[in-house]
């Protein structure tokens, strides 16, 4: 009787082993659908240049903002709907309008002229001004990376080197 009842549970174990490495293999396989489908949504801001993750991120947030404002939900509302269509991180994205909002204040200080711009003005940069993006953004990165590297002179001592005044 007992061997029976072992056998029995031994069956049952195997069976559940296999429905468990069956759904186990289903939610991979969403899973690399949902990847293969975010690749395919993101690379449209990349468009044919690829080449810079910043400038296709830039170009997320800027089809996030103009979604945003020109559809008829509530600002979260429309926040939770691009993010869940566009595999883009609703904290992320979160995070960088409140970024873009300080910085565009941070323009609008320093040229009054556009002192009523909002992001509901903004529009896509042409080639030209991607090419200045760029440009400006490589600049900020390098002088980032500059500030935080270690100087040293031919005999391997640190040179105190300082960078008040650039950037």
């Amino acid at each position: 009787f007992s061997s029976e009842s072992d056998e029995y549970d031994s069956i049952k174990v195997q069976e559940l082993l296999v429905r468990k490495k069956k759904r186990a293999e289903a939610k991979k396989d969403e899973l690399r659908k949902r990847r293969h489908e975010a690749k395919k949504l993101h690379s449209k801001w990349g468009g044919e240049d690829t080449a810079s993750d910043v400038l296709c991120e830039a170009k997320c947030v800027g089809a996030y903002f103009h979604f945003k404002h020109s559809s008829n939900l509530s600002s979260q509302a429309a926040q939770e709907a691009f993010c869940r269509d566009n595999y883009v991180y609703k904290k992320t994205l979160n995070e960088i309008e409140l970024l873009c909002e300080m910085v565009l204040e941070q323009i609008k200080k320093t040229l009054q002229r556009l002192e009523g711009l909002t992001f509901r003005d903004l529009r896509p940069p042409t080639k030209q001004q991607e090419g200045m993006l760029l440009q400006m953004l490589t600049g900020g990165l390098v002088m980032n990376v500059a500030m935080r590297c270690k100087v040293f002179d031919a005999d391997g001592r640190e040179i105190q080197v300082s960078l008040s005044g650039c950037g």
